[in-house]
C-alpha cells in the first residue's frame, strides 16, 4: 500500500488496465495467464477483453453490482480502512486472536480465524497506507457492467474462469448470475464457505482454480 502515486496512472480499471498493458510491454511479457481478484478482477477481465491475456482466471470480479450494492460495497471496505486510520492499536490487538481477526474481517473472508497474525496486520496496514485510495474508489462510481456492459472482446476466444466465494459480503454471490448471463462462454465456480478474499480461507482449491 505504500507505492507512491503516480500522476499519470488514471485511477480506473481502463487507467490501471493501460497501465499494465504497457508495464509488461516493457517487460517482454507476451499474453501472460492473467488472475485478479475484486478490483483486479475486472481489470484482469478487461485486459483479457482487450487481447492481453492469453488466458484469465478471477475471483469475485467488481463492476456487477447495482448502485445501491456498489455503495455497500466502498464503504465497508472505507469503514474497515477508517478503523485502521483511527483505532491502529485495537485493529493490531484484534489481529492476533482468532477471536479478534473473526471480528474485524468476517467480511472480507470466509474462515477469518484461519488467517495468520502477520497476514491479517499486513492486510490492515496496507488497505490504511494505500496512497491512492480515495482516488481509486472514486474511480468506482461510473464502473458498473450490469447495466453497461462491453463488448466481450477476445474474452470468447481465451480460457476464462470466474469464481465467486458463497460466503462473499462484499460483492455477494448474486452478482455472479449478472456474470453468467454476461458470459456463458467462461467456466464459473462455486467456492462453497469462501469470502471475498478466498485465498487464505482454502489456498490449495484456489490454486486448483487457477
Amino acid at each position: 500500500g505504500e507505492s507512491p502515486k503516480d500522476p499519470a496512472v488514471r485511477t480506473t480499471i481502463d487507467g490501471f488496465a493501460d497501465w499494465l498493458t504497457g508495464w509488461m510491454a516493457e517487460l517482454g511479457i507476451e499474453r501472460p495467464h492473467v488472475v485478479g481478484n475484486s478490483m483486479g478482477g475486472a481489470i484482469a477481465i478487461e485486459l483479457g477483453r482487450r487481447g492481453v491475456a492469453s488466458r484469465v482466471t478471477v475471483f469475485s470480479p467488481a463492476g456487477y453490482w447495482t448502485p445501491a450494492q456498489r455503495r455497500w460495497a466502498q464503504g465497508v471496505i472505507t469503514t474497515m480502512r477508517n478503523v485502521g486510520k483511527k483505532l491502529p492499536k485495537a485493529a493490531t490487538f484484534g489481529s492476533h486472536s482468532a477471536v479478534g481477526r473473526t471480528a474485524l474481517f468476517s467480511a472480507f473472508f470466509g474462515k477469518p480465524w484461519l488467517l495468520k497474525p502477520a497476514a491479517a496486520q499486513h492486510a490492515v496496514d496496507g488497505l490504511v497506507g494505500a496512497t491512492a485510495y480515495d482516488e481509486t474508489c472514486a474511480g468506482f462510481d461510473e464502473f458498473n457492467l450490469r447495466s453497461e456492459p462491453r463488448p466481450v472482446g477476445a474474452l470468447a476466444e481465451i480460457p476464462f474462469t470466474i469464481a465467486w466465494g458463497s460466503h462473499d459480503v462484499i460483492l455477494p454471490r448474486t452478482q455472479s448470475a449478472v456474470a453468467q448471463q454476461r458470459y456463458p462462454f467462461a467456466e464459473h465456480v462455486s467456492l462453497p464457505g469462501l469470502g471475498h478474499l478466498p485465498f487464505s480461507d482454502d489456498p490449495a482449491l484456489c490454486a486448483e482454480v487457477v
